[in-house]
């Protein structure tokens, strides 16, 4: 699995830019049972995508592989002239990412601007590890929840941000502020050690992640992240005050001095 990455601001920015013609996930038709689908069609059921192999109506993409068939997004290659691609095959070509519509057997790489060959798209699962999990599980609404992908993150409070509405320069700094709630609700658990050093820890994290959430307001004229996706549940809310409140009596209510470098860039460190 690809593991998320702290980019520069510039690398994505010029990122972004690349995709200006890509059709993108939130551009994309979620499946209609009451359309018919032709051969090559693409169309979305939440965070997968499916491309129809058969003209079809009223048959459930998850439930009909012989009709449809997912397209894997992460399992990519590079793109290479006159090799045999078939439908829903995905390739990359200077930093570019292309759906094959039909069995293909292209020429060069100017067979990739045939859009009846080629559709050329962009989804956030090119760039993040996105969780895996179930939805209904019980351990869904504790206060450390699920991280199935075990990178220090809440899975929901991943999938919020990744598929959320944020800038995509401040979507990893966004991901690192959650392995900073992590380690407050972690400190509610048996394995947490509290220790004067220990609470410290977890609240000059706190610290960073509140002034990398700023900066980002300020770069973006008011537009960041919320912490209440992180802190969704009455229990969770309720938490965040008083283990904030305990990890400040286990430092003797001495006062937490504030972090010298109080920066996105040392939130996207830790």
């Amino acid at each position: 699995m690809k593991k998320i990455l702290i980019p520069l601001f510039l690398a994505l920015a010029t990122l972004c830019s690349a995709f200006a013609h890509a059709i993108s996930l939130n551009d994309m038709q979620s499946w209609n049972p009451d359309k018919l689908y032709k051969r090559g069609e693409l169309v979305k059921i939440r965070y997968d995508m499916y491309m129809s192999v058969l003209p079809t109506r009223g048959d459930h993409p998850e439930h009909h592989p012989i009709r449809w068939r997912k397209i894997q997004y992460d399992r990519f290659r590079n793109f290479e002239p006159k090799r045999l691609y078939f439908l829903g095959k995905v390739v990359e070509h200077a930093g570019q990412y292309y759906i094959s519509r039909g069995i293909n057997v292209p020429s060069g790489s100017d067979s990739l601007e045939r859009t009846h060959r080629w559709l050329e798209f962009t989804h956030p699962g090119l760039f993040y590890d996105i969780p895996d999990y179930d939805q209904g599980s019980d351990q869904m609404d504790t206060l450390v929840g699920i991280d199935n992908n075990h990178n220090g993150i809440r899975d929901d409070y991943e999938e919020a941000i990744i598929f959320g509405g944020l800038p995509e320069s401040m979507k990893p700094y966004a991901l690192a502020a959650g392995k900073a709630y992590g380690g407050l609700m972690k400190s509610a658990t048996d394995d947490f050690q509290a220790t004067p050093a220990s609470a410290r820890t977890v609240l000059e994290r706190l610290m960073i992640a509140e002034a990398c959430k700023r900066e980002m307001q300020e770069l973006h004229q008011g537009k960041t992240w919320q912490e209440t996706s992180y802190f969704n549940t009455l229990d969770r809310i309720e938490a965040k005050y008083k283990l904030q409140n305990m990890l400040v009596k286990v430092m003797d209510d001495q006062e937490v001095p504030y972090p010298e470098d109080a920066t996105c860039n040392a939130l996207s460190a830790l």
